[in-house]
């Protein structure tokens, strides 16, 4: 990818708690010595951050991962509670909080969480199917760098908004009618 993009593109690399569920990726599960090596391998390709190279609420391997590599952490997708991000906040085990606007409860727990980011100098870079939450928070936020946003999801989420039908035939494919 980096030599395909160059220097000058920034790039971020989305582990998914180094977990594979059901039949994707049979059998694939990161556990410490395999996201250091991960890391340090994106660190050479200049990454901007890996995120959730670890189960999220493995608390201990995210300390002892921050400690052993220098690129950049972020988690915060599976955290479900500004009270659950504390200790990665306070403890240095991540360096990007991550708050999802609609799975921690809103805008206001949201912001929230970017206040705890924010007094202990992290960026925060939500994430939210409901775009427009998400980017609300982005622009209201000092800490704020990025939003994380998935285009297939808006394009369901529009094509619901104008009247459209999702039918999901079980093959892992969405239809937006």
């Amino acid at each position: 990818v980096r030599e395909a993009v160059g220097p000058a593109f920034e790039f971020m690399t989305d582990a998914n708690q180094a977990q594979s569920p059901g039949d994707w990726q049979p059998g694939v599960l990161w556990d410490l010595p395999r996201a250091i090596e991960t890391a340090r391998a994106l660190e050479e390709l200049d990454c901007y951050w890996l995120e959730e190279p670890l189960p999220s609420q493995d608390l201990e391997a995210y300390r002892r991962l921050r400690h052993a590599v220098p690129i950049p952490l972020a988690l915060g997708e599976h955290v479900f509670s500004r009270r659950e991000f504390v200790p990665y906040v306070t403890q240095g085990a991540i360096d990007v909080v991550q708050p999802d606007v609609c799975m921690i409860g809103g805008l206001s727990e949201a912001m929230k969480v970017g206040r705890l980011a924010e007094s202990f100098g992290l960026p925060i870079a939500p994430q939210s199917m409901a775009q427009q939450i998400g980017e609300e928070l982005v622009v209201t936020e000092p800490a704020a760098i990025v939003i994380e946003r998935d285009e297939e999801e808006v394009r369901i989420y529009h094509a619901l908004e104008d009247g459209g039908a999702v039918d999901t035939s079980g093959d892992g494919c969405t239809e937006v009618g």
